[in-house]
């Protein structure tokens, strides 16, 4: 949810702007980026960020785009519902796996 705060410029949390948001590897790769050139100081100036969090932000900012690279997956959606709502999904016409 922080990193899609931070994809809008959230001043505020905006439940159906950060529900909606979707990452591809590539520009959640150039937000990292972003985030990972400021110094700890300017981080906790990026509206969006809580600025308790922009310490830590970087390293979850890099899990989500290894797994994205190291499972190839095209997109990131976020969701404010939790890990047990959370799944990887073949996109529409892939291949299905465990069929035969």
């Amino acid at each position: 949810a922080i990193l899609a705060s931070i994809h809008h410029s959230l001043p505020e949390f905006v439940r159906p702007k950060i529900e909606a948001t979707v990452f591809s590897a590539a520009g959640l790769g150039m937000l990292l980026e972003r985030l990972w050139a400021m110094p700890l100081a300017e981080r906790r100036a990026v509206v969006g960020l809580p600025p308790e969090r922009a310490d830590v932000i970087l390293f979850g900012a890099a899990i989500y785009e290894a797994v994205l690279r190291v499972f190839a997956l095209p997109l990131l959606g976020v969701s404010l519902r939790g890990l047990r709502f959370a799944a990887l999904l073949e996109p529409p016409g892939s291949a299905e796996v465990g069929r035969g």
